[in-house]
């Protein structure tokens, strides 16, 4: 199996918190776990506008937490972008909306407690679904 884990299942590792035996049984048995590079962007925007508090610079967290976790960058390409074009329009997040057609794109299982996400035609290792954040 091949995973695209979503920025918040990121964050939550990185962080220590427990995910779900489910999630973490998966991805340690995966052929590939990819990070995506919008994922790194998220995390970048959301730390300069103060509402993620990070231990160290987003360069630093992101680039530890994926080597200590072995996870791949997935870079975003004209064919991701330009597929959310396709996508209904159940998601107003770009950067999960971005995700979607990654996966779509790359044939790839999305690992994601996102309610919204779910609404999408896409293979998707989920648990207890949190409550969709207000845009």
């Amino acid at each position: 199996m091949r995973l695209l884990i979503d920025t918040n299942v990121f964050l939550d590792q990185i962080n220590g918190a427990s995910i779900d035996p489910t999630w973490a049984e998966a991805i340690d048995d995966a052929d590939q776990v990819y990070l995506s590079v919008g994922s790194m962007w998220e995390i970048a925007i959301k730390h300069r506008k103060g509402k993620l508090d990070l231990r160290a610079e987003p360069s630093t967290v992101v680039h530890a937490g994926m080597e200590r976790l072995q996870l791949m960058p997935l870079d975003i390409t004209p064919r991701h972008v330009l597929a959310t074009s396709a996508l209904a329009l159940h998601h107003k997040d770009p950067f999960d909306r971005l995700f979607v057609a990654q996966a779509l794109c790359e044939r790839l299982t999305i690992v994601t407690s996102d309610r919204n996400i779910r609404r999408y035609d896409v293979p998707i290792l989920g648990q207890k679904a949190r409550k969709p954040k207000a845009d």
